[in-house]
């Protein structure tokens, strides 16, 4: 194929594919006063709660006897989808939206969603503490952002490069305008997510929903509201109970198909769609060799 019909093409499909992460409120998310301080509440999420592996549930024990006068919240796919269609009719079908097989995508929105609403901290499953919260915590903390402490989540994102807050863990008042503007970012890039011009896979999630759509989200008002900030370690917050040579095996064994390898779209389309996707795939590989 020509060159610069190639390019062309390219230049086009690049074009389209800005549309994601363009931060503004569209008033999706109603306001609320922003607490007083942070809640003591964990919340963690798992696929089904009755099917927990041995390691996550010791470290939800550790987590517990570490934090004994703090609450301790888990929810499953069932659980959140009634905790949204309760508390959040109106965002429902953006939830919904999401291809169920992205479990990940959906946790993304869902630790956005709760901790607007509830404040707290929460903590990804195979996550954990080298401290009690209480120690972690200040009083008069309302937001904790972290960025990593090695080279971890530093990315390119349409030609700007992007040091991502972490959102494996979010350490929030409840109501606080960061979180509010993440769920209307993500609010909007599920509509307008299309697996003809948007990535998919692990890098889909990571700008759909994820670390990246996080920090794009919150940068705009960074400096308009009060926070703490440092890196995972200066707050005693650990990633991985897992070894790090392990970590991969341990945390993709978590999940039927990890999203990372997933090919499909990240939002729900129709079979007819499904099918062009993976015959267009087909096509870009043949391209690429031509």
């Amino acid at each position: 194929m020509n060159n610069n019909i190639k390019n062309t093409i390219k230049k086009a499909i690049k074009f389209f594919q800005l549309n994601l992460n363009q931060v503004k409120d569209n008033g999706l998310i109603e306001s609320k006063k922003i607490g007083s301080g942070i809640p003591k509440i964990i919340h963690q999420i798992y696929s089904s709660e009755k099917n927990l592996p041995e390691e996550i549930k010791k470290n939800i024990i550790y987590l517990k006897g570490m934090n004994p006068d703090w609450e301790y919240r888990i929810y499953d796919d069932d659980k959140m989808q009634t905790y949204v269609s309760n508390h959040y009719p109106e965002i429902l079908k953006y939830y919904n939206k999401i291809n169920p097989k992205y479990g990940a995508a959906r946790a993304d929105f869902f630790r956005y969603l709760v901790i607007y609403r509830e404040g707290g901290v929460y903590l990804d499953i195979k996550s954990s503490l080298s401290k009690p919260l209480s120690e972690i915590i200040s009083p008069d903390d309302t937001y904790i952002l972290s960025r990593w402490s090695d080279s971890r989540g530093k990315h390119s994102f349409e030609g700007t490069f992007v040091d991502e807050f972490q959102q494996w863990h979010i350490i929030a008042t409840a109501g606080h305008p960061f979180l509010k503007s993440v769920l209307e970012n993500v609010c909007l890039n599920i509509k307008k997510y299309n697996p003809l011009l948007h990535s998919k896979g692990f890098w889909g999630v990571l700008i759909t929903t994820g670390p990246i759509a996080y920090t794009l989200s919150i940068l705009p008002i960074l400096d308009k509201y009060k926070y703490r900030i440092g890196t995972d370690e200066d707050f005693n917050l650990v990633y991985s109970i897992f070894s790090a040579q392990k970590d991969t095996i341990h945390h993709h064994s978590m999940f039927k198909i990890h999203y990372s390898r997933l090919t499909e779209s990240i939002t729900k389309q129709s079979e007819f769609i499904n099918l062009f996707i993976i015959y267009l795939d087909k096509l870009k590989r043949f391209l690429n060799l031509l």
